[in-house]
């Protein structure tokens, strides 16, 4: 080496005897330590076993890379046959799957129509049981109201002297005792109670309408 000119293979500077330097055992270029990706302590594990027993494995970067890509390419061609195998089975399995998944679609889909349909029934009915409930509450309250109207125009008149006179005609004695301006035809009139002992009887008088309670009240201070 002393008489020969040698360049660094990455830096391409002058290789001196005396510098940190490996030989690449593809391409039996030399490189500097410092251009290489060796720590200095795996640089003196290969300098031992080279002066132990003459044996450099060491490859450069570049004789590395190379080599990665030889394989690559060598793995790459054995495959492409295989790629195709696998390719026809992924396209048989995703057809598989496919079907499967068009099938389970199908079957919830008329599911979902049959529930569709049932519950369109159950709406109408319900419906129809909404519409009964809401003519039964107003049937309801006119018969409240109806039955309000009727109560609001009896009169009861208790302490009647027991009589085995016709109710009507001991109303309209009354009627005539306190004066007041009520006609034949604006009232009926019904015991309440019918007890042979007691000596006092009930009389309910149906007015006609609210103005004719109204006057058999004017006159209930004569009563």
């Amino acid at each position: 080496m002393a008489n020969s000119i040698i360049k660094c293979g990455n830096c391409l500077g002058k290789i001196t005897e005396n510098s940190y330097i490996i030989e690449c055992t593809k391409c039996e270029l030399w490189f500097h330590l410092k251009c290489t990706n060796l720590q200095r302590v795996e640089f003196n594990d290969i300098v031992k076993k080279i002066k132990k027993n003459g044996q450099n494995s060491w490859v450069c970067n570049v004789c590395t890379e190379s080599e990665v890509r030889d394989m690559t390419f060598h793995v790459g061609n054995e495959e492409n046959s295989g790629n195709k195998t696998i390719e026809s089975l992924f396209r048989h399995e995703f057809n598989s799957f496919k079907r499967e998944i068009q099938k389970v679609l199908s079957e919830m889909i008329v599911e979902y129509n049959e529930l569709q349909q049932k519950f369109n029934q159950q709406k109408e009915i319900n419906n129809e049981f909404n519409l009964r409930i809401s003519t039964l509450e107003q049937q309801n309250v006119e018969n409240i109201k109806n039955l309000q109207n009727n109560l609001s125009k009896n009169l009861i008149i208790n302490g009647i002297p027991k009589q085995e006179q016709n109710v009507e005609d001991i109303t309209k004695k009354l009627i005539k005792v306190i004066n007041a301006d009520i006609k034949i035809g604006e009232f009926e009139a019904e015991r309440i109670n019918k007890s042979p002992i007691r000596k006092f009887e009930t009389i309910r008088i149906k007015c006609i309408n609210n103005d004719v309670k109204v006057r058999f009240f004017r006159c209930k201070e004569k009563i």
